[in-house]
Parts: structure tokens; C-alpha cells; sequence
């Protein structure tokens, strides 16, 4: 997360949006931290995954909404990614943090719904890139080699005009 809130600093983000909150672990340090954030829309369902030991909780979303009390600068959408990523106009945001679902083709939608809303020169960025639905996702869309790996799976790509039309 270090790297991510390093690069948003630098690039003195302004917009931008996490797909996939859950309780809201990321959105706090991205408040707290990028100081020049004026907007952060967040996107996610809040339905718990039975699948997974942290997710398979029924009160995601209120655990998220009391953290980000009284907060004006996050704009919340809930509904599923692909179908909330349309009510963002093209090349809007500074950044697009991809963390949510991690099967393949959903990462896959992600991208394709996504990538459009970043603006040139700005980040998309995720997590768990190890995980073989985002890593085989990621190589699909941006080859191999294309994108950024960090530590701890942290992935990112700056978005310019050979993939921003996808």
C-alpha cells in the first residue's frame, strides 16, 4: 500500500476510485494519506463471500460507512463494478484501484469497464497480483511484462494512449 499512496502523493491525485472496499481498510489510508484526494468514489456490493475467511461477514457495508463517518470526500456507489463503472464518464479519475472479485473473468470485466475511466497519464492499480485470475487477467489485457509488480502483489500500469482505448 506504501507504493500506491507514494505514487498517488507524487502525482498529487485528486479523483479516483476503489472498486472493492469491504470494510473500508484501504479507503481509510487513502484519506488519511493523500492529502490532495478531494474525491474518492468507492464501488462495491457489500455482499459477503462465503469463500473467504475475512469477506464472510454480513456487515461490511455498515462496518465501511461508520469508518468513513463524516468524511465529504467519498462518494459511494453500491452495485456490482461492471455496471457502476457507466455512470463514470470516460477519463474522469486520476486513479482506478481494482480490488474486488479475482476470478478471471471478472477481473477481466473489470478491466475492460475501467480502464476507460482513467485519465491518460493516470494509474490503475490493484492487488494480489500473485492470484492466478488477476495475474492471467492482467497478461490478457497488457502482455507480459506490461505491468508494474510490486511488493505484496501490489500491481499498477500508467495509463497511455497504446492501451487507453481499449
Amino acid at each position: 500500500m506504501e507504493w500506491i499512496v507514494k505514487m498517488l502523493r507524487d502525482r498529487k491525485a485528486v479523483r479516483g476510485c476503489e472498486v472493492g472496499a469491504a470494510t473500508g481498510d484501504i479507503t481509510v489510508q487513502l484519506l488519511r494519506r493523500v492529502r490532495t484526494l478531494k474525491t474518492l468514489i468507492v464501488v462495491d456490493t457489500w455482499q459477503p463471500d462465503i469463500t473467504h475467511p475475512v469477506f464472510n461477514i454480513t456487515n461490511m457495508e455498515q462496518v465501511f460507512r461508520e469508518r468513513i463517518k463524516g468524511d465529504d470526500r467519498v462518494r459511494i456507489i453500491k452495485g456490482d463494478s461492471f455496471d457502476m463503472a457507466a455512470l463514470l464518464p470516460d477519463k474522469s479519475l486520476d486513479f482506478v484501484i481494482l480490488d474486488a472479485n479475482t476470478a478471471f473473468m471478472d477481473v477481466c470485466g473489470d478491466l475492460q469497464e475501467w480502464i476507460p475511466k482513467v485519465k491518460d497519464g493516470g494509474l490503475l492499480c490493484g492487488f494480489r497480483a500473485e492470484q492466478i485470475g488477476i495475474n492471467l487477467a492482467l497478461r490478457e489485457f497488457f502482455g507480459v511484462g506490461g505491468v508494474v509488480k510490486g511488493l505484496f502483489g501490489i500491481w499498477y500500469i500508467e495509463k497511455n494512449k497504446t492501451w487507453g482505448e481499449i
